[in-house]
């Protein structure tokens, strides 16, 4: 079931249930019906839009008509969309409910930007073409989260963060999520991410910088950003904003 967006959907830092958020989304399928969802069904996973690259949840659904539904009370930045979410997203933006109705395609494809798929059914004389959507994306690893920083004497930083893991979107309390990647890998930069003035890398999520470093870069680099994101099996992560240097005094 697809569509798009009616009007835009402002954005949202994907952190909390948003009781009184709606959207509106206009079906290709003008006969489709969609349901409300109760809040243990939506924790199960219920009602899940793919609205651009972002993850929606919904609670309530009214019909406005001609293909065209009110979605209250959302959900947003699903699986790791945050930064979707943050964007916020234009009208005529497209949307796909996802269900759990999945077909595994075989790992030897080569599908990449720009690639389309192909499907047909025993009775229909022509196949149906679809772009691939946000490919490779689940290969990706999610950004880390919860940044810390903690000054040391002299003038240091202990740059600190909590990593994530591809499918593991439950917090358990006191066990430790799979990596889901062939080694735990982490770099830190300095500047804009696409070209850092500095890498450093680390296998933990942790590292501490010298006084002399911090004075160092504080000299040539001042108010620069610095960030972390994991090296993953296939991809890097997006890149979470740590500190900046401080200004040389």
């Amino acid at each position: 079931m697809s569509g798009s967006l009616v009007v835009s959907l402002g954005v949202s830092p994907g952190l909390r249930f948003e009781g009184s958020a709606s959207m509106q989304v206009a079906l290709e399928d003008h006969e489709a019906e969609l349901e409300p969802a109760t809040p243990h069904a939506i924790a199960r996973g219920a009602n899940r839009l793919l609205v651009g690259s972002e993850i929606v949840q919904f609670a309530q659904a009214q019909p406005v008509g001609e293909g065209v539904w009110e979605l209250t009370g959302l959900l947003r930045g699903r699986g790791g969309n945050e930064i979707e979410a943050l964007a916020g997203h234009v009208p005529g933006t497209l949307v796909t409910l996802l269900d759990d109705r999945l077909v595994e395609l075989p790992a030897t494809l080569a599908l990449g930007v720009g690639s389309e798929l192909a499907a047909i059914g025993s009775a229909d004389p022509d196949p149906v073409v679809a772009p691939l959507e946000n490919g490779g994306r689940t290969r990706r690893p999610l950004f880390p989260v919860q940044p810390r920083v903690h000054a040391t004497p002299g003038g240091g930083l202990i740059l600190t963060w909590t990593r994530r893991a591809r499918g593991g979107w439950s917090w358990l309390d006191e066990v430790e999520q799979p990596l889901v990647e062939q080694a735990e890998a982490y770099e830190v930069g300095l500047g804009d991410p696409d070209k850092p003035h500095r890498l450093w890398a680390t296998p933990a999520p942790h590292l501490q910088l010298a006084p002399a470093e911090i004075a160092a870069l504080s000299l040539l680099h001042p108010g620069q950003s610095l960030w972390v994101r994991q090296k993953g099996s296939f991809a890097l992560s997006a890149p979470l904003h740590l500190t900046h240097i401080p200004a040389s005094s």
